[in-house]
């Protein structure tokens, strides 16, 4: 019986990799572009310290290198007291830079 389904889960690995053979199967932006994406953290642990105009910099630094999408950090703890407006501030200067 296990040597059956074995064939089996074979038989269907094999048939969808060769389907996906001839499709472009990178993830792209909503322009079409090539995914390329940078981790930043935007609200270090004190964010009240940082400095709009200088995320702003880097961020800007980090679209003329070529990456078109950010992966911003968030927790769940920004959620309570307020904290969701740095994780608001992140995505706002992320979008004014041209990043997605």
């Amino acid at each position: 019986m296990r040597l059956l389904f074995a064939l089996l889960l074979i038989a269907i690995l094999a048939a969808g990799a060769a389907a996906a053979a001839g499709r472009d199967t990178t993830l792209r932006t909503r322009d079409g572009s090539p995914l390329c994406g940078f981790y930043y953290f935007t609200h270090w642990w004190e964010p009240w310290h940082s400095d709009d105009a200088r995320v702003m910099s880097d961020l800007r630094e980090i679209r003329a290198m070529g990456c078109n999408t950010i992966f911003l950090d968030s927790e769940w703890s920004q959620m309570i007291d307020r904290d969701w407006f740095w994780l608001d501030r992140g995505h706002r200067l992320a979008k004014e830079a041209g990043l997605e």
